[in-house]
C-alpha cells in the first residue's frame, strides 16, 4: 500500500478509533436481494456453529457519543409494532439457519431494556423458539442501566433464560453523564448491578468509555475503581472516538476532550489496573474473568455465520455481509409481505477480499495465526503482506514471527488502525477520501 509509514503517522495524532466489525465497511456495499442471500445461506458450506444479533433500535434519549443506528423518543405503540415485524422477521429468517442452533445470541441495540417486562419475556420466548436456543447457547441482553432496569424486568429477563447481562455504566460520574446526554445517574447503575446480581445473573459485563469531554484522569481512576469493586465477570471500555458525523459530539466538543497524551494515559492506566485485579485481557476493549464467556465477540472474530435482525442489522457468512434496511416503514412492508428486509451486501469472495476480511476479523483478539492464514487461502502472509508487516512492525505496531502476527502494547491501542492497514488499496483509498472530506477532529498533544 502505498504511503502506508505516512498514513500511520497521520493516524497516531487521531484518537485510536472505533471498533471495527465489519469488513469492508458499509459505504462500499451494493444493493443486494432476498434470491441472492438465500442463496449464499443455502451454500455457504459452513459447519454447524452460528450465532445471532436481535436489533432493538430505541432509545429514550440519544448519547452524544454514539453513532449507532436508532429511533429517540417513540411512543411505546410504535415499539409494540416493531416487536411484532420483530417476530414476523424471526420466522421468515431463522429457516436460513438450516436448524443449526446459535451458540450465542445477543439483543442489542438501542436500548432494549426499554422494553417492558412481559415484552422482553416474549421476544425471549420467541427467539428460543423459533431458533432452537439450547441450553449452552450464551443469551445477552444488553440493559441502560437507569431506573427502568428494576429488580422485577432483570428477574424476568432471567426467568425466560437470558443468561449474561451487558451493562452500560459509560461513566461513574454524573456530571459527565449529563454532558453526554445521559439520564441515569451513578445510584441508577449501582442500583442496575445489584439487581442484575439478585435475579441471578452469573455473568455480567459493565461498559465505561475514556476520553469524554472533561474527563480527568482523576475521574476515569475513579470510575474504573469503582467498576473493579463491583466485581463484575467482564469489564470493556473503549477511548472515545468521534470520527464521523453520525454522532451528536463530532466536532462540537473537540476543545474540552482530554488532551491526545492523556486519553493515551487513562487507557494504559486502566488496562494495568485492571490485569493486576485479575482480569485477562481478550481484545483491545475486553478484559474479562475466566467464567464469562463473550462468545459472541468471539465467534464475530472468526467469521462465524451470524443472522442479524432487526432493523439495520447486519449478518456475516463465509465470504458474503448484508445488512437490513434502517428505515421502519420500509422494513415493516418487507417482513408484512413475507420476504427478507434486506438492504445491501457485499460479496467478499467476488471482490477478492476474503484474504483481507479475515485478517481483520481475527486482528480484534490482537494475533492473526499464519500457519491458519496459508492454510486456508493457499498462500502465504508474509508474501501478501510483505508492505504491512514492514510499516507496522517498524512503526512498533506489530510483531511477527514464524508462525504468529501479533500486536504489540502500542499496537493494541491502535487495533483500529492496524486493522485499516489491511484494507485493499481500492477500500483503503475510499476510506481516507471519506475521512479526509469529513475531517475528525484531532487532539491536542499537551
Amino acid at each position: 500500500m502505498n504511503g502506508l509509514f505516512d498514513y500511520i503517522n497521520t493516524e497516531l495524532s487521531r484518537d485510536p478509533g472505533i471498533c471495527i466489525l465489519t469488513y469492508p465497511y458499509s459505504f462500499a456495499w451494493e444493493k443486494t436481494s432476498e434470491i441472492e442471500v438465500k442463496e449464499v445461506w443455502t451454500h455457504f458450506g459452513g459447519g454447524n456453529e452460528v450465532f445471532a444479533y436481535v436489533h432493538i433500535p430505541f432509545c429514550s434519549k440519544e448519547c452524544h457519543f454514539c453513532g449507532f443506528h436508532k429511533f429517540i423518543g417513540k411512543g411505546y405503540a410504535t415499539i409494540r409494532n416493531y416487536l411484532t415485524d420483530l417476530y414476523a422477521e424471526i420466522e421468515i429468517a431463522s429457516p436460513l439457519l438450516q436448524k443449526r442452533s446459535p451458540l450465542a445470541v445477543t439483543i442489542g441495540g438501542g436500548s432494549p431494556s426499554l422494553l417492558k417486562a412481559d415484552d422482553m419475556t416474549t421476544l425471549l420466548g420467541n427467539v428460543y423458539k423459533s431458533m432452537g436456543i439450547e441450553k449452552s447457547c450464551e443469551v445477552t441482553v444488553e440493559v441502560y442501566p437507569d431506573k427502568l432496569a428494576t429488580f422485577e424486568k432483570l428477574t424476568a429477563m432471567k426467568e425466560a433464560e437470558a443468561n449474561r447481562i451487558s451493562l452500560g455504566f459509560q461513566s461513574l460520574n454524573d456530571k459527565l453523564k449529563r454532558i453526554c446526554n445521559r439520564h441515569d445517574t451513578v445510584e441508577d447503575n449501582l442500583a442496575a448491578y445489584e439487581n442484575a446480581r439478585k435475579a441471578g445473573f452469573d455473568d455480567i459485563s459493565i461498559d465505561l468509555l475514556c476520553g469524554l469531554p472533561q474527563q480527568t484522569m482523576e475521574i476515569w481512576q475513579d470510575s474504573i475503581k469503582q467498576t473493579i469493586e463491583l466485581n463484575p465477570d467482564q469489564i470493556c471500555f473503549f477511548p472515545l472516538s468521534i470520527r464521523h458525523p453520525g454522532i451528536p459530539f463530532y466536532e462540537k466538543v473537540k476543545h474540552t476532550l482530554p488532551a491526545f497524551e492523556v486519553l493515551k494515559k487513562m487507557y494504559f492506566w486502566a488496562r494495568k489496573r485492571l490485569i493486576s485485579s485479575g482480569y485477562k485481557q481478550a481484545t483491545r476493549h475486553n478484559f474479562k474473568k475466566e467464567c464469562s464467556r463473550g462468545l459472541y465477540e468471539y465467534h464475530q472474530s472468526l467469521g462465524t455465520p451470524c443472522l442479524g435482525l432487526g432493523v439495520n442489522s447486519i449478518s456475516f457468512l463465509p465470504g458474503y455481509t448484508y445488512k437490513n434496511v434502517k428505515d421502519l416503514e420500509e422494513y415493516s412492508n418487507s417482513v408484512r409481505k413475507k420476504q427478507l428486509p434486506v438492504d445491501t451486501g457485499f460479496d467478499l469472495a467476488k471482490n477478492a477480499e476474503d484474504a483481507n476480511a479475515f485478517v481483520v476479523k481475527r486482528l480484534t483478539f490482537l494475533s492473526v495465526d499464519k500457519n491458519e492464514f496459508n492454510s486456508r487461502f493457499q498462500k502465504d502472509f508474509d508474501t501478501v503482506y510483505e508492505a504491512q508487516i514492514d510499516a507496522l512492525t517498524k512503526s512498533g505496531l506489530a510483531n511477527n514471527n514464524n508462525f504468529h502476527f501479533t500486536l504489540t502494547e502500542e499496537g493494541i491501542y491502535y487495533t483500529a488502525l492496524v486493522k485499516r492497514c489491511f484494507f485493499s488499496e481500492r477500500l483503503h483509498k475510499l476510506q481516507t477520501e471519506r475521512l479526509g472530506r469529513l475531517k475528525p477532529p484531532i487532539r491536542n498533544k499537551n
